[in-house]
């Protein structure tokens, strides 16, 4: 959703609803954003949690939904050391670099036969480290 600067859709409620659960569902916010937004609305208010704890509660799951989202990034790609004309050879099979697309990032890669193909870093990468 894009803002104008002045308004945004996202900050208008849905209809109907009444509660904060309904909120909640309606973004699909995931069990951390939801206690994390249940703590933020109710900072202060609670008899049976004070700010210090609604803050505690609010760090505690935003670090869990960080780490949760740092585990489904890609691992970082080392850079590969292999240049036009090079030969890597993975499983008795023997690949020759023979292009790279700098505007796609795919390296054009020989296969045994004569095939030719286009081959992403990441892929290219484990047939260098026979993978």
């Amino acid at each position: 959703m894009k803002s104008d600067g002045s308004t945004a859709s996202y900050y208008q409620l849905p209809d109907g609803a009444t509660e904060l659960q309904h909120l909640i569902s309606h973004r699909d916010m995931n069990s951390q954003i939801g206690e994390i937004f249940r703590s933020a609305y109710r900072y202060g208010v609670a008899s049976h949690s004070d700010r210090l704890r609604d803050a505690k509660k609010i760090k505690f799951y935003i670090e869990a939904e960080i780490e949760r989202l740092k585990a489904l990034e890609p691992a970082p790609v080392e850079p590969l050391e292999i240049a036009m004309g090079d030969t890597v050879s993975c499983k008795g099979q023997y690949y020759q670099v023979i292009d790279y697309d700098l505007d796609t990032d795919r390296y054009m890669i020989r296969g045994g036969l004569g095939s030719k193909q286009w081959m992403s870093p990441e892929k290219l990468t484990k047939v260098v480290k026979c993978i």
